[in-house]
């Protein structure tokens, strides 16, 4: 071996250099025995008895201690230096006495400004963090008017029964790309200060909420939460959806889960809210990411994992026992209503909003209506703003519509409606909304049916929001809260194929050559 660790350690550096070389080089390593027969290595031969090393063999040799065993008596000043070049070198080991040991180098902390990044071969990425928007500040606009004509029409197809077996989710189609709507992304958040939660009476039985004037509810029978379609429900089908002028799209989802939850409102506040039913999205609570809703949760929508949309409304009570009354179903529609078929637009990712007037005492300021409808022939009663007494054999249908001019920049604003407004056919503008809103995406409309199975059920009923006395019919307070959490692809194409065209795709065709169930 050598006879000092300073020249074992040089020999070591110069040895792992010559392995470390390229197989194309030319340098060669040679090994012999000396007159102790000990193995030695270099890269100049000695005068004779020497062989050419193989690179496995020095690799080996590195490998075995062969080379770089260092003797234990020799600490000089050098030798330290030699061995500490050899470490340095490696940048992963350092060897020490008898024995070769693996140690992790030390991370060297560069500032922030000089830290190179290595995410590329060529040169490091510089990462820009654009400068935060300043919150809205809220509007002091007034409440939007009701639309006087009606956009929802229940489709023959809304009963149909839905196909039961499951089908592998297809290729994905061809679709228009949606079009710039804005300079500026989309503003996610923008809230007005923090809503005081709700707080509920203390002298009622355990599960028993009520607050203020609002009727109680015994949350320990709320609805079982909803399971919902973890898979795509999508097929080919040859049936064409019908050219008649009047684009429209529509989905039917029951009901998910029950709380007192409203992640708009009362965002990470669980239990703050007036008691709602959820439709959609299985996971929507106080805490749910509101923009990334397409990627949590199931769907209780026909379609199954296409449409993770959420949508909710304060939930219909039977004051007689204060049991949350399950709705049998909604449809949901998307239509092109005032704006014209060719210029209805996608909406953006996350957008969600508010419809109704959840403080709404009278019929002045309400924005929702009520009919008793006969299943078998469709038809229902006059339009009523508070819930009417339904015959038994019929249902009770609950509609409210969302405007459907966005401001093109915000998905949210301090009051969750003042980043949309209504269109309007007298309006100069190609697409029949203000200037303020000038972008025009689907009127959603939301129907909800509860069938009616006893006399006088429905006298009884109110809305969990209806927070005025009994003496005053219930329903005034008829509100909606809805986001986005379409597939994108998905909801480009309906838009493309039904409104955009004109077609009526009913509540089962995509309008591309497929149907969803």
């Amino acid at each position: 071996m050598f006879e000092s660790k300073a020249q074992a350690a040089k020999a070591c550096m110069l040895t792992a250099i010559l392995v470390m070389i390229s197989t194309n080089s030319v340098a060669e390593v040679y090994k012999w025995r000396n007159a102790r027969g000990v193995v030695q290595y270099s890269d100049r031969p000695p005068l004779a008895g020497f062989t050419k090393a193989t690179r496995s063999e020095i690799v080996n040799a590195l490998q075995t201690k062969d080379v770089c065993i260092l003797p234990a008596n020799n600490t000089s000043a050098n030798n330290t230096s030699a061995n500490s070049s050899l470490a340095n070198f490696f940048g992963r080991s350092t060897f020490r006495g008898n024995n070769t040991k693996l140690i992790a180098p030390a991370r060297t902390s560069l500032p922030a400004k000089t830290r190179p990044t290595f995410l590329t071969a060529n040169r490091p990425v510089t990462v820009a963090f654009a400068t935060p928007k300043a919150s809205i500040k809220a509007s002091s606009a007034p409440a939007l008017a009701v639309p006087s004509k009606n956009p929802i029409s229940t489709p023959a197809t809304a009963n149909a029964s839905p196909l039961t077996a499951a089908t592998p989710k297809p290729n994905p189609f061809n679709t228009t790309p949606k079009p710039t709507l804005a300079q500026a992304a989309p503003i996610e958040v923008a809230q007005l200060a923090p809503v005081t939660p709700i707080v509920p009476e203390s002298s009622l039985a355990a599960n028993i909420v009520q607050v203020a004037l609002m009727p109680a509810v015994d949350t320990s029978k709320n609805i079982a939460q909803a399971i919902g379609y973890s898979q795509l429900r999508v097929q080919p089908t040859t049936e064409l959806p019908q050219a008649n002028g009047d684009g429209a799209f529509r989905v039917v989802c029951q009901p998910s889960h029950m709380s007192n939850d409203d992640p708009l409102v009362y965002p990470n506040q669980p239990g703050a809210a007036h008691h709602h039913t959820f439709f959609g999205n299985t996971s929507t609570n106080a805490k749910s990411d509101l923009m990334h809703m397409d990627i949590a949760g199931n769907s209780t929508c026909t379609g199954g994992n296409m449409n993770h949309s959420a949508y909710w409304f304060p939930s219909m009570i039977d004051t007689a026992n204060n049991q949350p009354v399950k709705p049998d179903s909604a449809i949901f529609y998307y239509k092109s209503w005032d704006v014209p078929n060719a210029l209805v637009t996608q909406p953006p990712k996350g957008l969600r909003m508010i419809a109704g007037n959840s403080k709404s005492t009278s019929a002045e300021t309400s924005n929702g209506r009520y009919s008793c409808v006969t299943p078998s022939t469709g038809n229902g009663t006059p339009w009523s703003q508070t819930i009417p007494n339904c015959s038994v054999g019929t249902f009770l249908l609950m509609q409210i519509s969302f405007p459907q001019c966005w401001d093109g920049i915000n998905l949210d604003s301090p009051n969750h409606k003042d980043h949309m407004a209504e269109a309007n056919p007298a309006l100069p503008t190609a697409n029949k909304c203000p200037a303020s809103h000038p972008v025009g995406i689907p009127q959603i409309a939301e129907s909800v049916s509860f069938n009616v199975v006893t006399a006088n059920q429905t006298k009884n009923w109110r809305l969990a929001s209806d927070n005025y006395a009994l003496s005053t019919p219930g329903g005034y307070s008829l509100h909606a809260d809805w986001v986005n959490g379409w597939d994108e692809t998905i909801m480009s194409g309906w838009i493309k194929n039904c409104l955009n065209k004109g077609f009526d795709c009913h509540a089962h065709l995509l309008g591309d050559g497929r149907m969803f169930f």
